[in-house]
């Protein structure tokens, strides 16, 4: 599946569902595989489709967002174990 493709169905269920949680002050994890999260990260991190091309997710590592009420990212993250 393509980034394109993956997006068009990752972003709507990230825009209606997490985002409401978010918006009601909750804390939410997501889980996801490698395009997914490519996905979500090219809208939060605004990264051009160049970027995006060029960003490796490892597998497991944590990336934390803190965002607002109103759905902007205030804070990332990225926890490391050394």
């Amino acid at each position: 599946e393509s980034l394109k493709d993956t997006a068009k169905r990752v972003l709507p269920f990230f825009n209606g569902i997490i985002m409401a949680r978010i918006r009601a002050g909750e804390n939410v994890l997501v889980a996801a595989h490698g395009n997914s999260l490519r996905a979500l990260a090219m809208v939060l991190d605004a990264l051009s489709e160049a970027e995006i091309a060029q960003l490796n997710i490892a597998t497991g590592e944590p990336y934390i967002y803190d965002m607002s009420a109103q759905g902007s990212v205030t804070g990332k993250r990225i926890l490391t174990i050394s």
